[in-house]
């Protein structure tokens, strides 16, 4: 979710339209219609293991080492869009 409402608060930051959804790979599209922000990142296993986990009955069980991968991926997410956001005084 990390990664999702960084990128969705880029697009807003932007004035750009928000479409209610999860998709992180449809999110990406729409940041590049700005700029190329977020364009070397790959979602496509993020947002299985998020879709997955959502909701109930699903479980899904990563490995520590995806579950690292996930949370730098999402750190680094934030951080880009966190560097586009004008400074709070």
């Amino acid at each position: 979710q990390a990664v999702e409402k960084s990128m969705k608060s880029y697009l807003a930051l932007h004035n750009a339209h928000i479409e209610k959804t999860h998709d992180l790979e449809f999110i990406q599209t729409e940041t590049l219609k700005i700029d190329n922000t977020f364009k070397n990142f790959e979602f496509n296993r993020l947002d299985r293991f998020a879709a997955n986990s959502r909701y109930p009955g699903n479980t899904v069980d990563p490995e520590k080492q995806e579950v690292t991968a996930y949370f730098n991926l999402a750190e680094t997410i934030y951080s880009a869009a966190k560097e586009k956001h004008p400074k709070q005084k």
